[in-house]
């Protein structure tokens, strides 16, 4: 991240990623890097995978778990991968951010 992908096209990336997540045993992560370390975000789905868990890392709280429906998921993740902009620790973080699919074992270990 930044990318220069429409956001239409991101969408539809995104719509696989969930289509994927309802399917098989992975989720996804969204690392970003900042000043204080790395944050995580997990998405994993729950039962039919109309619910996803969402598992939130900072290195200064540690985890922190909640349920969300997966339109969130999906508007989170559109949001994510379209940020186009510096954010508070500069544009040399951005560069470093990571958005990648993991089997949900490799997941919960981190």
């Amino acid at each position: 991240m930044p990318n220069d992908v429409s956001e239409f096209a991101i969408r539809r990336f995104v719509e696989g990623i969930i289509s994927e997540l309802k399917q098989s045993p992975v989720g996804v992560e969204y690392t970003s890097t900042t000043l204080l370390g790395t944050k995580r975000t997990q998405y994993i789905a729950q039962g039919s995978g109309t619910m996803f868990q969402k598992r939130l890392y900072d290195p200064r709280l540690g985890w922190r778990e909640m349920s969300v429906r997966q339109l969130t998921v999906q508007d989170e993740l559109v949001a994510r991968l379209t940020l186009d902009r510096p954010v508070e620790d500069g544009q040399w973080a951005r560069r470093r951010d990571c958005c990648r699919v993991r089997p949900v074992g490799v997941l919960r270990r981190r």
